[in-house]
């Protein structure tokens, strides 16, 4: 099937291969739509791969820090202050946002998971390809890719990996 033939989400999917195949020479037979990035792409070298990626036109999301060390740099700046509000007012609560910045900026090179909803290829090309009517209408977009779309909008809002959020399943059920 030629390129022009294929669902715009394939047709994602195939040009966010290509550049990967590029960054990445010699993983080219593991480059699937249901590979995991963090699987594909080696972690010292995923801040670089995933920028670019970001600087040849790919919409990607942050990369993000692992939940432990997010859990840790929280506590790190949470606990000093309420220690010092506690003791001394709870002014030094106003300083929160900016030492929440200052973490961030310091954690940044240590980011280097995909996030929620766009740990595969696949789900990349779901996030990366705009859904518009006329393109609907033209036939672009396949039953299967629609429904993908939707499962990728309802992971991202309920903090669920993509698999674990299947067609049939109910939405009464995965927010329980």
């Amino acid at each position: 099937m030629s390129l022009a033939n294929r669902s715009l989400t394939s047709r994602t999917l195939h040009e966010l291969r290509q550049r990967l195949s590029q960054l990445l020479p010699g993983v080219q037979e593991a480059i699937r739509p249901t590979e995991r990035f963090d699987a594909l792409i080696p972690a010292e070298d995923r801040r670089r791969v995933w920028k670019n990626l970001r600087e040849a036109g790919f919409a990607l999301p942050e990369l993000t820090l692992s939940s432990r060390m997010f859990l840790a740099v929280a506590v790190i700046v949470v606990a000093p202050l309420a220690l010092l509000g506690y003791f001394f007012g709870w002014s030094y609560l106003f300083s929160l946002p900016e030492l929440g910045l200052l973490a961030r900026k310091i954690t940044r090179p240590m980011a280097i998971y995909p996030p929620i909803g766009c740990q595969t290829l696949q789900e990349a090309a779901l996030q990366l390809t705009p859904f518009r009517k006329e393109d609907y209408q033209a036939g672009l977009w396949p039953h299967e890719d629609i429904a993908g779309k939707v499962r990728l909008v309802i992971c991202e809002a309920i903090g669920m990996p993509f698999e674990a959020v299947k067609e049939e399943s109910r939405l009464s059920e995965l927010i329980d």
